[in-house]
This record gives C-alpha cells, sequence and structure tokens, in this order.
C-alpha cells in the first residue's frame, strides 16, 4: 500500500448522525446556547478552550433548580457549607450574574458515556479498517469531539492513535471546569488537526507524503493539506476544494487506496 499512515476525523466521517457536542446539548436541553458559542468561536471571539468551557458550563447550568439562595439555611447547610450528602447536590457561584445556585444532580461522566454511547458507524467502516489492518497501515482519530467516544470507536476498530478533547471530572468522576487546560494539554483544535498529524507522523517516523487524511467539514482544510492525501466525505464545497480526493463515503475511498 502506498500510504502508510491514515488519520480520520470522528463525527460526520467515521460516524454518521449528530457529532458528540451536539448530541449533548441535545441531552441537556441547551442546543440554543451551544449554537451561540459555535457562532462566537467561528467570529474569533475566544479560542477552543473557552468554547469547551461555555459549553460544559451550560450543562452544568442546565441543572440549576434555585436562582439565588441568600443563607444556607435554605437547604439545611451552614453559611458557607455545600449541601452534598450523596455528591449529587453542590452550590456554585453563577459565572455571568455573581448569584449562587444550586445545582442538582451534578453530571458525572458516566451519563455523558451514555449520551454517547448511542453512534452508529458511518458505512464501509468496518470494512475499510479491516483492510487498512490486514495491510500493516497505522491509524488515528484526530478529532476535536469527545476523547471518551473516540477511544470506544478507536477500541472497536482497531485504531492505533487517538486525539481529542478531555472532559475534565472531579475526584467522584462529576464534570467541572477546573482543570480544562491542563486536561487538553494534548487536545485537538479544529483548525489544528494539521498539528496532530504532523507529530503522530513524527512519532511513527513516516514521511508526510506517505499519510492520508480524511474529515468532512471547513475545519478539516488545513488537516488535509498537510497530508500526503486529503480526502473530503462530500458534502462540504469549502473542504472539497482543499482536498485531492473527494468521496461519497468511506466505501468509495477503499477503492482509491
Amino acid at each position: 500500500m502506498k500510504y502508510q499512515l491514515m488519520a480520520f476525523d470522528m463525527d460526520g466521517t467515521l460516524l454518521w448522525g449528530e457529532g458528540c457536542w451536539v448530541k449533548l446539548h441535545r441531552h441537556f436541553g441547551t442546543l440554543h446556547i451551544g449554537d451561540r458559542n459555535l457562532a462566537d468561536y467561528e467570529k474569533g471571539r475566544f479560542d477552543y478552550i473557552e468554547f469547551m468551557r461555555r459549553d460544559i458550563r451550560s450543562w452544568m447550568e442546565a441543572r440549576k433548580i434555585g436562582l439565588r439562595l441568600s443563607t444556607s439555611s435554605k437547604i439545611g447547610a451552614s453559611p458557607g457549607e455545600a449541601h452534598d450528602p450523596s455528591g449529587g447536590q453542590r452550590r456554585l457561584r453563577g459565572p455571568e450574574t455573581g448569584y449562587t445556585f444550586l445545582y442538582k444532580d451534578r453530571i458525572h461522566v458516566s451519563e455523558v458515556e451514555g449520551v454517547l454511547a448511542d453512534y452508529r458507524l458511518a458505512p464501509g467502516t468496518a470494512a475499510l479498517f479491516r483492510h487498512l489492518e490486514e495491510s500493516g497501515t497505522r491509524t488515528a482519530i484526530v478529532s476535536s469531539g469527545i476523547d471518551l467516544l473516540a477511544r470506544r470507536v478507536a477500541r472497536r476498530l482497531g485504531i492505533h492513535h487517538v486525539h481529542a478533547n478531555t472532559l475534565p471530572t472531579d475526584p467522584r468522576g462529576h464534570l467541572t471546569l477546573r482543570g480544562l487546560e491542563a486536561a487538553n494539554g494534548g487536545g485537538v483544535d479544529p483548525t489544528r488537526k494539521h498539528q496532530v498529524l504532523r507529530s503522530i507522523a513524527r512519532r511513527e517516523k513516516i514521511p508526510l507524503a506517505k499519510t492520508v487524511a480524511v474529515g468532512d467539514s471547513r475545519y478539516d482544510r488545513s488537516f488535509l493539506r498537510a497530508a500526503g492525501l486529503g480526502v473530503a466525505i462530500r458534502g462540504d464545497p469549502i473542504l472539497e476544494e482543499a482536498a485531492d480526493l473527494t468521496v461519497r463515503d468511506l466505501r468509495e475511498l477503499r477503492e482509491h487506496l
């Protein structure tokens, strides 16, 4: 086989249906906030870490059950003390208003995993990866989605490298905003996937000319341009302009390898 390393976007490329961020917004009832955050990110108003922070915060705030608690006695706790007998409730200061809120049923990572477990491989994905395994081709997921899903998909398909974004959790496994930057030191900004591809190629000692990058959205332009062969899944005209090859789906891609 001419190419030695193939790197794939995940949502819309390896998987069909809604992306993982959209699935979680739908689950928590925050789609409108997710749309606003994405629009602001695309306008350059903040970086991808801040985009993630705002998305995660919106899910946490969706669990809000009290607008303002002036004293802790209203929930049976001492002033300044969180009421959290089971790890299920806590009070946080609102990020913009400064009000103190009570969050009920803190979001556990297992809930996120449950939402993301309902995924569907794109047509031809399983057959393509069997072919790649037989040919000894190294493989990678390079996704600005969530690593909980990316690692699940990688285990199923036998993918060698996984680069995606981590949702930070506290010691009990509940989502938190603390440590977001640290958790994602090796995360993936959608406009910088090419940097991840170069890093993987260096690690594998494979020339970029012998790599393939496959994506489906305009965010993947630099990703495709960095590879020896850039492949666009048909549907985004802007991405197709940056691609060396455009295919209907992964079944058609296999015919070109």
